[in-house]
């Protein structure tokens, strides 16, 4: 008997501790639990806030949206060695304009679409030797030109230098100093990202005219004709592994391979945006292959079963069943490289040139909206306002972008019932 009782408080005793060691185990585990997911938590909220500071410097630097931006030249047409003699004119000032009584000019101070400052001509008295300057043999209006650079002389013969000014009062006063212009420059138009927002739609779309396709077929081949082997398998890491090459290298493979080779074929020894188009071509490659794939394996292996038990062969399969079940996953590569195509400066520099050009020829160097970001921030004075406007637009195509793709998601799902 009290042995039995002996062994039962063993029992009890073993058992109270087997409970403290569980209880134990189980306390360290929410304890790391905690630890992780606060951690977790951390992580998101400082992420979130990174983006939130990064986007509101960038709208609020980027505040001054202009349509004129997108369609105007980034370099102004410049009309020079013009010259004047100064009267009498009536006139006031008005809000924000003002006049100067020997030129007959109003002035004012405005901000240009790039977000730089200046003072523009506003208003022009009909006898006013503004009125009769002359380009190329025309006569010519120079209402709302930039006054770049003015030299004139006083009364007491002592020279007067009026340079990048941005007030215009300050102009308007040296300007009323001076009896005779000898030497002026006025600017016209300028600022603008036209031609850097058309050369990276023409990137784009010559780059995805032959990566699409491309890159949708070697996917196919892989996933739905290919045995699958050491080869295979093989040719899918390095695939993957190409993705997270740097960029920069790729510019260099551009700068040594495809300039060279444009040149060879056009005659013309200069970086151009072919080149471009070509680097970009082998950058996005395999994001437009591995997304496709990954889509392709998604895809049921009971849809290719039902058509094949239906008669139909494994190429009308692959491209009237699988490929188009699969719509949504290609969408998402081409999204994918629209995005890289528009984000990318480093490799395009070495093989399209950094320097800001309006003229725009395949054959010649040019600018994205990146690399034109990339090119007002690289010298002495950089724009600040005009690089965050530029990001805005930016941000907007890809959201635009985004939300199509969804759209077009959402539209597939729906008309197979899947919503």
């Amino acid at each position: 008997m009290k042995k039995d009782e002996i062994k039962t408080q063993h029992e009890i005793i073993e058992k109270d501790k087997n409970v403290k060691k569980s209880f134990e185990k189980k306390k360290n585990v929410r304890f790391v639990d905690y630890l992780f997911n606060s951690v977790t938590i951390f992580s998101a909220s400082l992420m979130i806030l990174i983006l939130v500071v990064l986007l509101g410097f960038i709208f609020k630097n980027g505040a001054n949206f202009n349509f004129s931006l997108l369609t105007s030249n980034y370099h102004p047409t410049a009309i020079t060695s013009l010259s004047a003699n100064s009267g009498s004119f009536e006139g006031s000032d008005t809000d924000k304009v003002f006049f100067s009584k020997k030129y007959g000019i109003g002035l004012k101070s405005i901000k240009k679409p790039n977000g730089e400052e200046t003072v523009i001509i506003s208003t022009i008295k009909p006898n006013s030797p503004f009125n009769s300057f002359e380009s190329d043999g025309k006569l010519i209006n120079v209402t709302d030109f930039e006054i770049r650079k003015l030299i004139g002389v006083d009364s007491h013969g002592d020279y007067h230098y009026i340079g990048r000014f941005v007030d215009a009062r300050e102009v308007r006063d040296e300007l009323d100093l001076c009896e005779r212009i000898y030497d002026m420059t006025l600017y016209d138009g300028g600022g603008g990202i036209r031609s850097s927002l058309l050369i990276t739609l023409i990137l784009i779309v010559l780059t995805l005219i032959v990566a699409v396709p491309i890159g949708i077929l070697v996917a196919i081949y892989i996933n739905e004709f290919a045995k699958e082997n050491k080869i295979t398998r093989t040719l899918v890491s390095l695939i993957n592994m190409i993705n997270g090459i740097p960029s920069i290298i790729f510019g260099l493979v551009g700068a040594a391979v495809f300039v060279p080779l444009v040149s060879l074929v056009t005659g013309r020894q200069s970086l151009s945006i072919i080149a471009g188009s070509l680097t970009m071509l082998i950058i996005i490659l395999p994001v437009i292959i591995s997304t496709t794939i990954e889509s392709l394996r998604s895809v049921p292996i009971s849809y290719r079963e039902a058509s094949l038990s239906l008669g139909a062969s494994e190429t009308q399969t692959v491209f009237k069943v699988v490929l188009p079940s699969a719509k949504g996953g290609v969408l998402t590569s081409v999204l994918l490289s629209i995005s890289r195509i528009i984000g990318e400066s480093a490799a395009l520099i070495f093989v399209m040139g950094s320097g800001i050009t309006d003229s725009i020829s395949l054959l010649r160097p040019g600018t994205t909206l990146a690399v034109h970001i990339w090119s007002v921030m690289a010298g002495e004075t950089p724009n600040v306002k005009l690089a965050s406007t530029i990001s805005v637009y930016i941000i907007f195509i890809i959201l635009i972008l985004s939300l199509s793709l969804k759209y077009v998601n959402y539209r597939t799902n729906k008309r197979k019932g899947l919503l």
